[in-house]
C-alpha cells in the first residue's frame, strides 16, 4: 500500500495507523487476495473500502 496515513508514537517513535484505517487497508487486502493479484500496489483513498 502507498500513502497510508500513519501516525508517530511520542513514546517510542514507532509508526502506527488508527483502527478505521487498519480496518480498510485489511478490507483492501482481502479484496486482492480474493483477486488472485500476484502483485497490486493501490494507493489509499479515506474512505474508499464499503461493505
Amino acid at each position: 500500500m502507498k500513502e497510508v496515513p500513519a501516525e508517530i508514537c511520542a513514546n517510542c517513535g514507532e509508526d502506527y495507523v488508527d483502527e478505521t484505517v487498519a480496518r480498510e487497508i485489511m478490507a483492501l487486502a482481502e479484496k486482492m487476495s480474493q483477486s488472485g493479484a500476484q502483485v497490486d500496489v493501490r494507493r489509499y483513498v479515506p474512505g474508499s473500502v464499503t461493505c
